[in-house]
């Protein structure tokens, strides 16, 4: 079974907070400075943090109103595309001084669960939940695009605890340490898997890996019905290594808000461990909190993974986020 932070009763102190660091990063006041202003197309409302996409440009986020300003060649022709959480994508033209882009609301919609058929990767070939895997993928896509337009510092509690075959377990690792989102190491298929070390024997997924193209290549995403269990409607997305991967991966449900389209939370447990392993299993769930409308960082991970031999039955592994800070100011933040 999936561990659940209340069920370990980890010591976890604080809470995770804000810091921006560094000039706005908005464009240059010159003469080929643009302005593009995002807008809910039926209520006609600025649409806060939404990602803007510009060719040969870092992906951006607007402000509280809805802004952001940008310096282009003079003479160029670009395009923005515009996404949000909830909302249709759209491409305009940047043709003027002030571009203003109107987003459709695209609530996310609850199918039928529905027998589907194959392709030749073995993912649906027409999956009934497309609205929800778009919705949750969204997510995923939005926060690959803020670490690698805005890097960051965490400043991360780790604590380790192992637990022998026989007798109580105890805590060999509590600390305060400083990661930095540019170093964290991407996901590769067939590398999840370490030597089998006691410590650290995989590399656990991002949710920004959900949105690179390698996890996407080698992962079938399906809708997986309605989860009420901890008394809060949730939609679930399911997500596993294609058929005739054989190499150790990440299989696990992606747990999102009906109403924002926002992911909650994330349970993963490893698939395809050879049996030379020492690794028998190993599984680990995530809590996500906001930095703002519709930014998401990993705020709680939980492992647990269970050892085949060796001096340990069972490590548990937590790492919570106290504090963020980015290298440069998010525009309006």
């Amino acid at each position: 079974m999936l561990l659940r932070p209340g069920r370990l009763a980890l010591p976890f102190r604080g809470v995770a907070s804000l810091l921006l660091l560094g000039p706005p990063a908005l464009a240059g006041q010159d003469q080929s400075a643009r302005t593009i202003v995002v807008r809910d197309s039926i209520t006609g409302r600025p649409i806060p943090s939404a990602l803007l996409i510009l060719p040969g440009m870092p992906a951006a986020f607007t402000d509280p109103e809805g802004r952001l300003r940008v310096a282009i060649q003079p003479g160029s022709r670009l395009t923005v595309e515009a996404r949000q959480v909830g909302y249709t994508p759209k491409t305009v033209a940047v043709d003027r001084d002030t571009v203003e882009v109107s987003l459709r609301p695209d609530p996310v919609r609850l199918p039928e669960l529905s027998a589907v058929g194959a392709q030749g990767n073995g993912c649906p070939a027409d999956d009934p939940g497309g609205s929800v895997v778009r919705a949750a993928l969204a997510n995923a896509e939005r926060v690959r695009a803020l670490e690698l337009a805005y890097p960051a510092r965490h400043q991360v509690e780790h604590m380790t605890i192992r637990v022998p075959a026989k007798g109580p377990g105890r805590v060999v690792r509590r600390d305060t340490v400083t990661e930095r989102t540019r170093d964290r190491p991407t996901y590769a298929p067939g590398a999840v898997l370490g030597m089998g070390r006691v410590t650290d024997p995989f590399q656990f997924i991002s949710v920004a890996d959900l949105a690179g193209q390698a996890f996407r290549e080698s992962h079938c995403f399906r809708y997986a019905g309605v989860d009420s269990s901890g008394g809060t409607e949730l939609i679930r997305v399911r997500f596993q290594p294609i058929a005739g991967m054989t190499s150790a991966d990440w299989t696990g449900t992606l747990a999102v808000d009906p109403i924002s389209g926002l992911l909650v939370r994330a349970e993963v447990a490893m698939a395809n461990i050879p049996a030379t392993s020492t690794v028998e299993s190993a599984t680990c769930e995530v809590t996500f909190g906001s930095l703002g409308p519709g930014l998401l960082y990993q705020k709680l991970l939980i492992c647990e993974t269970r050892n085949r031999q060796g001096p340990y039955a069972r490590v548990v592994d937590g790492r919570q986020v106290l504090k963020v800070e980015f290298e440069r100011r998010i525009p309006g933040s």
